[in-house]
């Protein structure tokens, strides 16, 4: 697994744009410039969409991959960069990772607002957006404590919640007091 190989005591942001609109070579490339030379650690998940080598002249502390274990790079995250769908978004807070979101749909944009609601990210939009204020708000999402704090109230109350055997057993009794009603 590369990501045991890094340094540990490095923050590590994680870029994800999701399976299905990922196309925007050009937000990859902005995420490049907004933290070539940075002291962190930068992993992009690309999608099987693109091969990696398209961009060149890639600095050391940036890792591109078609595919990454998702769950496995959370866990070690302090900064998850992504569009806001429904499995990022939930995964990060399991994890308790802060999140900078750049929603493309309404179901995207409802899930950003929500953690920026709770103060676990900060939503920005596509459109203007520039490697300066993809690499400022990263800065503001990774030293200014409150977001590192909401993540993580959000990650408890994700893990008191049951999870997916909680929601099957909550489903299995809604269907059996329907069943009894009929």
């Amino acid at each position: 697994n590369f990501i045991q190989k890094f340094p540990t005591g490095k923050k590590i942001i994680y870029i994800s744009y999701g399976t299905f609109i990922n196309d925007d070579l050009s937000f990859y490339a902005m995420c490049i410039e907004a933290f070539r030379g940075s002291e962190y650690q930068v992993i992009i998940s690309l999608g099987n969409r693109h091969d990696p080598t398209i961009f060149s002249n890639v600095p050391q502390n940036i890792i591109i991959k078609k595919y990454v274990n998702q769950l496995e790079i959370l866990k070690r995250t302090s900064l998850f960069i992504s569009h806001g769908g429904m499995n990022g978004v939930s995964e990060s807070l399991y994890y308790g990772v802060p999140m900078l979101l750049i929603p493309e749909t309404e179901e995207q944009r409802f899930n950003a607002l929500r953690v920026q609601q709770t103060g676990a990210g900060i939503v920005l939009k596509k459109r203007g957006l520039t490697s300066d204020i993809i690499h400022d708000m990263t800065e503001k999402l990774l030293y200014d404590p409150k977001f590192v704090k909401n993540a993580k109230k959000q990650q408890e109350l994700f893990r008191k919640s049951g999870g997916y055997k909680k929601a099957a057993d909550e489903i299995e009794g809604c269907l059996n007091k329907a069943t009894l009603v009929q």
